[in-house]
This record gives C-alpha cells, sequence and structure tokens, in this order.
C-alpha cells in the first residue's frame, strides 16, 4: 500500500512538472513559428513600416495604416479614434498586423505642474507646489 501510494505522489509530481514547464517550450517553438512565417512574408517596406512611429495629427495616417507603413500611433484620443485605426489597420492593410498606440509621455492629458518639473526645478517662483514635495 505504501509503495503504490509513493509511485502514485511521485506520478502527480511528475504530470505536474511537465505541464508546468513542459508546454511552454512547445508553445514557444509554435509561436516562434508563426513570426518566421510572419515575416517571411513581409516585404522590407512593410518591415520598416512596423518600425515607424506616427503622431495621430499627420495627415496622411489612414491611407499609411492601410499600407502597412505604420507599427505606432502616438497621442490618439479615446476609444473612438483607437478603435477606429485598430479596425483600419487590421481589416485593410495587407497582413493584418494590429497596432500599438502610445500615450503622452507625462501622463494622459495633464495640465498644469507635473512631480518631474517640481523634482527639476525646485525654487521656481511662484510655483503652486511647496519645494519640500
Amino acid at each position: 500500500m505504501r509503495r503504490g501510494c509513493c509511485s502514485h505522489t511521485l506520478l502527480t509530481v511528475f504530470l505536474l512538472v511537465w505541464t508546468t514547464y513542459g508546454q511552454p517550450a512547445r508553445c514557444q517553438t509554435q509561436l516562434d513559428a508563426r513570426v518566421n512565417d510572419l515575416l517571411a512574408k513581409m516585404t522590407l517596406d512593410e518591415k520598416v513600416g512596423q518600425l515607424n512611429l506616427f503622431d495621430v495629427d499627420k495627415t496622411n495616417l489612414e491611407q499609411a495604416i492601410a499600407a502597412g507603413k505604420v507599427g505606432s500611433v502616438l497621442n490618439a484620443v479615446g476609444a473612438a479614434q483607437t478603435n477606429k485605426l485598430q479596425r483600419l489597420a487590421i481589416e485593410r492593410s495587407r497582413l493584418h498586423i494590429p497596432l500599438l498606440f502610445g500615450d503622452v509621455i507625462h501622463g494622459y492629458r495633464t495640465d498644469g505642474w507635473t512631480r518631474c518639473g517640481d523634482s527639476l526645478a525646485p525654487q521656481r517662483r511662484g510655483s503652486p507646489i511647496p519645494a519640500a514635495l
């Protein structure tokens, strides 16, 4: 009885370790194959386009997204605009690669003072935030 219990415990531990650490290697191999397949399909212009970061105010942004010449967009405001651009990239570009979106560097539409500015210049005259912060 004790020997059977020990073998069941060892089998359970083995299966837990195998499912935890054995699966990611296989998934990584599948992911690598998908990435290599996608890269093989891409033209040089599309590869360079994935490196481009366009501001949302660019005049021909929608045409560039549809042509696969944009990899990420900066300063897109709100869900409606973000969804519109993402849908454009997925539905109209040749390889249907989704966009990455970036926000304003110091926060989403911040007005007034930031902590960064106060730490850089704590002795500014007329600062509404005390220098001790």
